[in-house]
């Protein structure tokens, strides 16, 4: 299946818990009013947040339950919850999948309103980060999506410029794996004070100014060192194996998931065409039982190299994936030359120009 790749719906940059400056809670409260048709009686509702821990790995889960009420009468309301200004919360409901994200402010009354039936479609009221949230996202979907490199950069920029006071905008930018930390600096001075001294704000400044960003993977740069455990069981960092070919392709994959597997076909029949010109493939795969992990190996005859990320996290670190399959194409040295993401396919040409001609054409081209 292919993702879109949009590079700051990945990753945040920012470890905030290396944050020079700590941050403090805000004197007054907020209240979150509910009234949803349908909504059984003693049904609990949780409003809870990321914990900073959590917020530079992508796809990591909201955790930190701040808030827990009960309904009745199909109502329910959580009141005097002290907040960070301007925080990103999901209000979810005890037997539903689905949650509703509210940005919240101090001193507000929220109200949501809607029906269990069409949750979590709710009309909300009262939460002016919310209403922010909603207008970045249709800006979004209508003139960033399709846009690529540069152009993401200046439509974030141009939208921090025309909406100096969204609180959502420092979140994004922090979200972003595909602007430099220059870019990212660039468009946070274009916010208001009210922006910048919001929740997001407050550590996106800290990592800006005390240069706690990383730096988007890019081609033409040098893959960021990490480690990976190899099936034998020594610790090898991606330098050295990239040291021993002329070309490396690394596969995020996982036994369990559906599309990786369905890649395989094709990178074996890749994997024999050009294995014997310089070419290898390094599979790594996270949080996988080591049996199961080896019997898929010898189950989809995939003997290449394969290692596990359970040293560095480069998965959420490096590549700041939401979701696999992932490839990249590096050199001897270690420098990128392609990088696709989050569901695309090897067998398709895709994202950078040098995939839009195939896999298998842009091999016979390299390893002349």
């Amino acid at each position: 299946m292919k993702a879109f790749h949009l590079a700051f719906c990945i990753p945040f940059l920012v470890n905030a818990a290396s944050a020079n400056t700590p941050l403090s809670p805000q004197a007054d409260g907020f209240t979150v009013s509910i009234n949803l048709k349908g909504l059984p009686d003693g049904t609990r509702l949780y409003l809870i947040a990321k914990k900073d821990a959590d917020l530079e790995k992508p796809g990591s889960k909201y955790r930190d339950t701040i808030a827990v009420t009960t309904a009745s009468g199909e109502k329910a309301s959580f009141s005097k919850a002290i907040v960070y200004e301007g925080k990103l919360f999901i209000l979810t409901i005890e037997g539903k999948n689905s949650s509703a994200s509210l940005l919240i402010c101090n001193k507000e009354k929220i109200s949501v309103r809607g029906a269990m039936e069409e949750w979590p479609k709710v009309k909300v009221s009262g939460s002016r980060g919310t209403v922010q949230m909603t207008d970045f996202q249709t800006y979004l979907s209508n003139k960033i999506m399709n846009q690529k490199g540069a152009a993401i950069s200046t439509g974030i920029t141009k939208y921090a410029t025309a909406h100096p006071d969204n609180l959502y905008l420092p979140l994004i930018l922090l979200q972003s794996a595909s602007m430099t930390s220059e870019e990212k600096k660039i468009a946070f001075e274009k916010l208001s004070p009210v922006a910048r001294e919001g929740y997001y704000g407050q550590l996106l400044s800290n990592a800006i100014y005390n240069k706690k960003l990383s730096e988007p993977l890019r081609e033409g740069a040098l893959i960021p060192e990490f480690r990976i455990r190899m099936l034998d069981g020594d610790t090898v960092s991606i330098r050295e194996i990239a040291k021993k070919n002329k070309l490396t392709l690394i596969d995020y994959w996982g036994t369990w998931c559906g599309p990786c597997v369905g890649e395989f076909p094709f990178l074996r029949e890749v994997y024999a065409k050009f294995k014997d010109k310089g070419f290898s493939i390094l599979g790594i795969t996270q949080n996988e039982q080591e049996q199961g992990w080896r019997k898929a190996i010898d189950n989809h005859g995939i003997n290449w190299q394969h290692g596990a990320d359970e040293v560095d996290d480069a998965m959420h670190r490096v590549f700041r994936l939401n979701s696999i399959p992932a490839y990249t194409l590096i050199d001897q040295e270690g420098k990128v030359i392609a990088f696709i993401a989050n569901g695309s396919k090897a067998s398709e040409p895709f994202g950078p120009p040098i995939w839009q001609k195939g896999l298998i054409t842009t091999l016979e081209g390299l390893l002349k």
